[in-house]
């Protein structure tokens, strides 16, 4: 939750919201922001900044206090679709990932705070992890007065986000995302890209991560002196703190399509794990599809015809076709693979023998690049880290690449699924599977040794 207050600007008179803690956000700016945000100690004066904060970003901070409350905000279409499949929009994930970092930190605070006030003892003792709870406990006496009460309270209160705000790094992570485009010789590659989350034009996304982890460097005390030249939060010790640590992490987006691996899907999960395996780095997959897409040509759905046996519907279906003006005229042409007949009437017919598409990633090509991503995620697994977390139901090569992956993270009542259990049945010629969970749920999985955890 965002806390806001209501300034004024000297310069227009006009009341403004600002965020209280910019930095508490947890990399909502990342997130939301297009890079037309202003600064915090920037004048909010300008109205077109103001406007374009509306249109482009989910917090009020730096908008009119008399600002209309807008209908919906950014991805709310996108978050409403992903809950619908019991998980969260792709990119909400880096802010989740960042909140985790900051807690990390926090612990970390709060152990150095200790270790700090046990230091020189043989056996840790609470006095010292408890003294802000005795100069709490002195402010509270009889003889205090409440504006002394009140004032101590508020001192120790800035002693203390003093001290913890200048344990933590000023950044915890950084994301960079990775997008499909051509180099000079017309083959596909990766670009590193800080662009707005929701302008992916595929279902699948990926980042390189760098995580500012405590693990990387040796805190200072709280409340004792940095060493000179050294950052705020960390003195010279073990690991490089400035670097980070590096990840790749590539995601279904389930609201493109329900998350289907088409031939762009597997284009880039194909280049962003070869990405990890070329500069030896952690390759994480987030896990939320519907398998291997099936495509349907909708430029045909309006437009074939139905041939019935001796043109009575009860004897059923003799062929599809095209009128001749739909094939000829319309572009149909090149959507099928067709025979021209005439009938006894005259009319000139195109049968549908085979339908094609305008668009590529319809058919069996989905299939040749799930083939290519399996094998990819096997050479990953022998060369780098591999994690999947799955965060919804994954079908058919989401699947397999799960299992390729070696470690799993099953979410609760979310399936492994290779086909669905209605399927299933038909095929067994009775009821014998009433859910998913049946087939591949947690219960399944951890007990098989597929899914190593479930959260």
């Amino acid at each position: 939750m965002d806390t806001y207050q209501e300034r004024k600007d000297p310069v227009s008179g006009k009341i403004y919201f600002r965020l209280v803690d910019k930095a508490a956000q947890h990399g909502r700016s990342m997130i939301y922001s297009d890079g037309a945000s202003s600064s915090p100690s920037s004048s909010p004066s300008c109205s077109s900044a103001s406007a374009t904060s509306t249109l482009t970003s989910a917090s009020w901070d730096g908008l009119e206090v008399s600002t209309p409350y807008p209908i919906s905000v950014p991805f709310q279409k996108q978050r409403s679709v992903a809950s619908q499949m019991d998980t969260i929009w792709a990119p909400d994930f880096l802010p989740l990932i960042e909140h985790a970092l900051n807690k990390i930190w926090r612990a970390r605070y709060a152990a150095a705070k200790y270790a700090a006030a046990t230091a020189g003892r043989r056996r840790p003792s609470l006095t010292g992890a408890n003294s802000l709870l005795g100069q709490l406990q002195q402010i509270d006496a009889p003889h205090t007065s409440y504006p002394e009460r009140e004032n101590a309270y508020q001192e120790l209160k800035s002693e203390e986000g003093a001290d913890l705000a200048s344990f933590l790094p000023k950044t915890m992570l950084k994301a960079v995302e990775l997008v499909l485009s051509k180099d000079a010789s017309g083959a596909s590659t990766l670009v590193e890209t800080d662009r707005a989350p929701g302008n992916n034009n595929i279902g699948m996304v990926a980042w390189l991560l760098t995580l500012y982890t405590p693990e990387l460097s040796v805190p200072a005390a709280p409340g004792s002196k940095q060493a000179a030249g050294s950052p705020s939060s960390t003195i010279t010790g073990v690991g490089s703190l400035a670097q980070g640590r590096q990840v790749v992490l590539i995601a279904n987006d389930i609201t493109f399509q329900a998350g289907t691996f088409g031939p762009q899907e597997d284009l880039l999960f194909d280049l962003a794990s070869k990405y990890a395996r070329a500069r030896r780095l952690p390759r994480w997959y987030f896990a939320a599809n519907s398998g291997a897409r099936i495509g349907l040509a909708e430029e045909l759905r309006a437009k074939f015809r139905v041939a019935f046996q001796d043109d009575n519907p009860l004897k059923g279906l003799e062929y599809l076709y095209l009128s001749e003006e739909d094939h000829e005229n319309n572009g149909l042409s090149k959507s099928v693979i067709s025979e021209r007949i005439t009938t006894p009437a005259g009319e000139v017919r195109y049968m549908i023998k085979d339908i094609v598409g305008q668009r590529d990633g319809l058919g069996v090509e989905n299939l040749r690049g799930s083939g290519t991503i399996a094998g990819e995620t096997s050479r990953a697994f022998e060369e780098v880290f591999t994690l999947t977390y799955v965060t919804s139901r994954t079908v058919g090569i989401g699947a397999y690449l799960a299992r390729l992956g070696q470690r799993v993270i099953q979410k609760n009542s979310l399936p492994i699924i290779l086909t669905g259990y209605s399927a299933l049945n038909k095929l067994l010629g009775k009821q014998v599977y009433t859910s998913n969970v049946q087939l591949g749920g947690p219960d399944i999985m951890f007990t098989n040794g597929q899914s190593k955890h479930h959260v």
